[in-house]
C-alpha cells in the first residue's frame, strides 16, 4: 500500500519456484545449442522441407551448412525455398519433382542424386536422403540431409570414362581380349570381337557361364586347356604362357586360336585367380600349314613310289641277271654234264668187259701155269720182270677202282643235271630230298676239313615227303644260298676260335623236313655260326643288304630266295637268329599246285 506522500507503507505478494521452468529453459538452450553445433559439423546440410496441399513449398529449417555447400543464407532460404529449387540442374529438374511426389505419395524415405547450379556457376553433385511425414491438411513434411558428392561423382565419371576407353581399346584389338577367372572357371569379360570371331551374341556367351569352356573348345583340346590353366599355379607374375587349340563357332566351323595369358589378380591365399589374355586367329596359318604338311607327305609318299619302284627295278633287273647267270650257268653245267656222261657211259660199259677179259686172261695164265709147270728160262726171266703173281692181283684192284671212279663220275653228273634242271622249266612234282642232297654234292669241297677248320658236319633228319610241285631248279638255288650262308658263317665262327677249340666246337648243319598240319612241306636248315643280332634279322630278306666284305656278296642271295619261297611258290621263308645262337631258315612250300 501507498501513504499520501506516495511512499510505500506495506507490501502484499507470493513466491513461486521456477526452478524447474528455468532448468527447462536451459537444457532446451543446451539441447539447441548442441543440435546447432552437430548440424554445423556434419559434412552436409540438415533441412525440413514442406510442401502443401496446394503446392506451396517452404523450408522450415535449414542448417548453416548451405552457406558453404550451397553459396545461400539460411535466412533467405527460410524466406524463400525457391531459392534452392532454382539452383536444380535443368536436366534433373524433372526427376527431382516427379521423385519428390512418388515419395509423398508412397511415404517412403526419398533418395534422389543431381546437379546444382551454384551462384557462382559453379556445379556440384548433391545426395539427399529424407523421410517424409504426413501432416494435417495433406502437407508433407521431409527431414534430411543434403550431402556434396561431387569428388565422388567425378572420380565416377572419370572411372566411366575410363571404363568407356579401355572398352572401345579392347574392342578395337584385333584380337579377343578376356578376363577368366581360375577358381570359378568362367569368362569375366571378353571384348566384342569374340562375337565378331565365333559368331555368338553376348547373351548367348553369358548364357553358357561355366560351361563356355567345354562346349566352345574341341574335345580332343580341352585337356591340354585343363593343363594350361593348372600351369599358373607355379608361375611368377608377368610370366606368359601360350597355347594353340581349336574352337567351334556358332556356325559349326572349326577356329584354330592362338592365346597367350597372363596373371591378372591373385586371391587371398596369393594362388592366380584371374588370367587375362587376348587370342588370335590363326585358322588360315593352320590351313596353310596343314596344306604345307599334306603336300609335303604326298612329295614323301611320291618319293617314297619312287623309291620303291627303283628298289623294285633294280632288284628285277638284277633277278634277271641272277636268273641268266643261273640259266647259262645251267646251260653249262648240263652241257659239261652231257659232254662227260657220253665218254664216261663208254668207259663205264667197257669197264665189264675189261672186267671180264682180265678175268678169262689171268684164268687162262692160270691154267697154263698148271699145264706147264715148267716152263723154258725165257719164261722164266720174263714173269720175274713183270712180277706176274702181283700184276694179277694189282690188275683186278685196278679194274674194280675204274668202276667205282666212273660210277661216281656218272653220280656227280647226275647231280649237276638234277640241279639244273633245264630239262624241267615248268612246275613238276619233285623229290625235294634229292635236290637237297644234290646242293650237299656240290657243295661238298666247302664242307672238308682244311688247314684253318675241320670237316663241317652235316645232319640229315629227313622225314617222310610226298613228291612236291614247284620250280625245282629255283628250289634247288634257294637251298644252295641258305647253305651256302651257313657254311659262310660256320668259318668266320672258326677265325674267332683258336685251331683247338675249332677241333672241339666243330662245325654243324642240320637240315630237317617234314610234312606240318597245314599240307605243307617244311624245310628247316640251322647252323651254329655266329648269328646275327634282331635288327639284321628283320633287314635279311632286303634287297641289296649284305653283312659280308665288298666283293664276297650283292646281297641278292635271301631276296632272291625270299622272292622265289613267296612269290614263285605261294610259301613262307623265316629266319630265327641270335647273337652266338647260329641261325636257322623255315621254308614252307604248298605241297599242292600252286600257279604264279
Amino acid at each position: 500500500m501507498w501513504d499520501a506522500s506516495g511512499k510505500a507503507v506495506r507490501m502484499v505478494g507470493s513466491i513461486t519456484d521456477i526452478t524447474e521452468p528455468k532448468q527447462a529453459e536451459e537444457a532446451l538452450r543446451e539441447s539447441e545449442a548442441r543440435y546447432q553445433k552437430l548440424s554445423a559439423n556434419l559434412p552436409g546440410i540438415i533441412y525440413q522441407f514442406l510442401l502443401r496441399a496446394d503446392g506451396f513449398f517452404s523450408f522450415p529449417y535449414i542448417s548453416p551448412a548451405c552457406r558453404e555447400l550451397m553459396e545461400l543464407e539460411p535466412e533467405d532460404v527460410l524466406q524463400n525455398g525457391a531459392l534452392v529449387r532454382n539452383l536444380i540442374h535443368p536436366d534433373d529438374l524433372e526427376n527431382h519433382d516427379e521423385s519428390v511426389a512418388i515419395s509423398a505419395q508412397t511415404l517412403q524415405p526419398w533418395q534422389w542424386e543431381g546437379r546444382f547450379v551454384l551462384p557462382s556457376g559453379k556445379i556440384r553433385w548433391f545426395q539427399i536422403v529424407s523421410r517424409p511425414e504426413a501432416k494435417e491438411n495433406g502437407a508433407f513434411l521431409w527431414d534430411g540431409i543434403a550431402v556434396d558428392v561431387t569428388d565422388r561423382k567425378q572420380a565416377e565419371l572419370a572411372l566411366q570414362e575410363s571404363q568407356e576407353f579401355i572398352k572401345k581399346v579392347a574392342d578395337a584389338t584385333p584380337g579377343i581380349l578376356y578376363l577368366y577367372d581360375l577358381e570359378e572357371q568362367r569368362n569375366i569379360y571378353t571384348n566384342t570381337s569374340m562375337f565378331a570371331l565365333l559368331g555368338y551374341t553376348s547373351d548367348e556367351i553369358t548364357a553358357m557361364d561355366s560351361s563356355m569352356m567345354p562346349q566352345l573348345i574341341h574335345p580332343e583340346d580341352f585337356p591340354k586347356i585343363v593343363k594350361h590353366h593348372a600351369s599358373f599355379a607355379g608361375i611368377e607374375d608377368g610370366e606368359t604362357r601360350e597355347i594353340e587349340y581349336r574352337v567351334r563357332a556358332a556356325d559349326g566351323q572349326i577356329v584354330w586360336l592362338q592365346s597367350r595369358d597372363t596373371i591378372f589378380s591373385r586371391n587371398a591365399d596369393g594362388q592366380a585367380k584371374v588370367i587375362i589374355g587376348v587370342s588370335q586367329d590363326i585358322t588360315t596359318r593352320k590351313q596353310a600349314e596343314e596344306a604345307v604338311r599334306q603336300s609335303e607327305e604326298r612329295e614323301r609318299e611320291k618319293a617314297r613310289d619312287l623309291e620303291s619302284a627303283l628298289r623294285s627295278l633294280r632288284s628285277t633287273q638284277t633277278q634277271l641277271i641272277q636268273t641268266e647267270k643261273m640259266s647259262s650257268l645251267g646251260q653249262l653245267v648240263a652241257g659239261i654234264a652231257h659232254e662227260i656222261n657220253n665218254p664216261v657211259n663208254f668207259i663205264h660199259a667197257n669197264i665189264d668187259y675189261l672186267n671180264q677179259y682180265t678175268k678169262q686172261l689171268l684164268d687162262l695164265v692160270s691154267l697154263y701155269e698148271q699145264e706147264y709147270p715148267e716152263p723154258n728160262t725165257k719164261i722164266v726171266d720174263r714173269i720175274q720182270d713183270i712180277d706176274l703173281d702181283f700184276m694179277a692181283e694189282d690188275l683186278r684192284k685196278v679194274v674194280a677202282s675204274m668202276q667205282v671212279g666212273t660210277e661216281r663220275i656218272r653220280q656227280i653228273v647226275l647231280s649237276l643235271r638234277n640241279f639244273s634242271r633245264l630239262d624241267e622249266s615248268g612246275m613238276k612234282p619233285v623229290d625235294i630230298h634229292a635236290g637237297i642232297e644234290s646242293t650237299l654234292l656240290i657243295l661238298q669241297h666247302r664242307l672238308k676239313s682244311h688247314d684253318s677248320h675241320p670237316e663241317i658236319e652235316i645232319i640229315k633228319e629227313f622225314g617222310k615227303l610226298p613228291l612236291v610241285e614247284c620250280y625245282a631248279s629255283q628250289l634247288n638255288q634257294v637251298f644252295m644260298n641258305i647253305i651256302a650262308n651257313g657254311i659262310d658263317a660256320i668259318e668266320e665262327r672258326y677265325q674267332k676260335l683258336s685251331v683247338p677249340r675249332s677241333e672241339t666246337h666243330s662245325g654243324r648243319i642240320a637240315i630237317c623236313t617234314r610234312v606240318t598240319d597245314q599240307n605243307t612241306v617244311m624245310v628247316e636248315i640251322s647252323d651254329n655260326g655266329t648269328g646275327m643280332p634282331q635288327e639284321i634279322v628283320d633287314r635279311i630278306f632286303n634287297p641289296f643288304f649284305t653283312t659280308k666284305a665288298v666283293g664276297k656278296g650283292t646281297g641278292l642271295g635271301m631276296s632272291i630266295a625270299h622272292s622265289i619261297v613267296v612269290e614263285k611258290h605261294n610259301g613262307k621263308i623265316e629266319c630265327i637268329s641270335s647273337i652266338g645262337c647260329g641261325t636257322t631258315f623255315q621254308i614252307e612250300i604248298p605241297i599242292d599246285k600252286v600257279y604264279k
